[in-house]
């Protein structure tokens, strides 16, 4: 009898504790984000008078995408490290009397986040997430050659600078469909500890360009984030 109920009581606390093993594995997923990008501390107060370094000017602020291939690896209890790779656009706009410059910035991104999830219920809970998002240039572009009145040669894609990092505070709500997948939708801010742009040599002090060197960009917007453990790694 004892040796039936031993049996019974192993069976038992083996079938409990597989889902908990399941929860132990490494999971992926991709995630998309749509966020409103702020280019801050534009110089208003010291202009050239040349190359439309003039204070009559509009700023426009716009949205910006991402997209990530994501793993998550739980540490302890409720406490996971994300981090993967993706792409990135920031977009900014400026309004002159009769001529609109446009920045587009693309970035190769990776981000490096700390996890808390909040069980609600037996499938959802608040998920707090705390780290930096690196940043690295793939390519800047702009209009600026095309609509000043100085011609005079710039290589845009060394106007920007190289590489970002930018910590993030994201709260969302993240719902499990099985012991396999889950969804995460969040809200999401960063602020970036570098400035956008990375002028040198001759530009320095020249036209709007000046004006931009002393911009970094913020950010909030929203993400939705799929996870699922390949089959390869359910236990």
């Amino acid at each position: 009898m004892k040796n039936k109920l031993f049996c019974l009581l192993a069976l038992l606390t083996g079938l409990s504790t597989r889902p908990l093993l399941a929860q132990n594995k490494i999971v992926y997923g991709i995630g998309l984000g749509l966020f409103q990008t702020k280019l801050n501390h534009v110089d208003r107060e010291n202009f050239t008078q040349k190359g439309y370094s003039v204070p009559e000017f509009k700023q426009n602020d716009r949205l910006g995408f991402s997209a990530h291939v994501l793993a998550a690896k739980p540490l302890w209890k409720n406490i996971s490290l994300e981090t993967g790779v993706g792409m990135s656009t920031f977009r900014s706009q400026f309004n002159f009397n009769r001529e609109t410059l446009d920045i587009d910035i693309y970035y190769l991104n990776i981000p490096l986040l700390f996890n808390y999830n909040i069980p609600l219920n037996p499938s959802s809970g608040l998920n707090v997430s705390l780290g930096a998002n690196i940043r690295a240039l793939l390519f800047g572009q702009d209009n600026y050659q095309d609509i000043i009145e100085e011609h005079i040669y710039l290589q845009s894609e060394r106007n920007y600078k190289q590489f970002i990092i930018s910590p993030q505070f994201a709260l969302g709500y993240s719902f499990r469909f099985n012991n396999e997948t889950r969804l995460r939708i969040s809200g999401n801010i960063g602020v970036d500890l570098q400035k956008a742009m990375q002028v040198k040599g001759f530009l320095t002090g020249w036209g709007f360009y000046s004006n931009l060197s002393t911009a970094s960009y913020a950010y909030y917007g929203f993400s939705v984030n799929y996870f699922f453990i390949p089959k390869r790694n359910l236990g």
